[in-house]
């Protein structure tokens, strides 16, 4: 196991940053997929930082359920409705 990087005190809150808005917007694109997941705090436990951001370690039918939520929600959107799914 690699070394952890000691980060700054701007560092740390950039990385912050990062991961609450990466969580942000899984929870607006997918939000029942998040919720079935156990929530924001289990979606951050099973994320692993990449050079773009936190993301989730899930299977390919959750990954499939959390992309036909965020289609479905975008279809919705498309059709004028701005309310979500639920």
């Amino acid at each position: 196991m690699a070394e952890a990087k000691k980060l700054s005190v701007a560092e740390a809150l950039e990385q912050a940053e990062l991961i609450e808005g990466t969580l942000d917007r899984f929870e607006q694109t997918a939000p029942h997929a998040v919720e079935a997941l156990g929530g924001r705090d289990a979606l951050a436990a099973c994320s692993e930082m990449t050079c773009i951001g936190p993301m989730p370690r899930l299977d390919v039918a959750t990954w499939a359920g959390m992309s036909r939520e965020f289609q479905e929600r975008r279809e919705w959107e498309a059709r004028g409705n701005t309310r979500g799914t639920s």
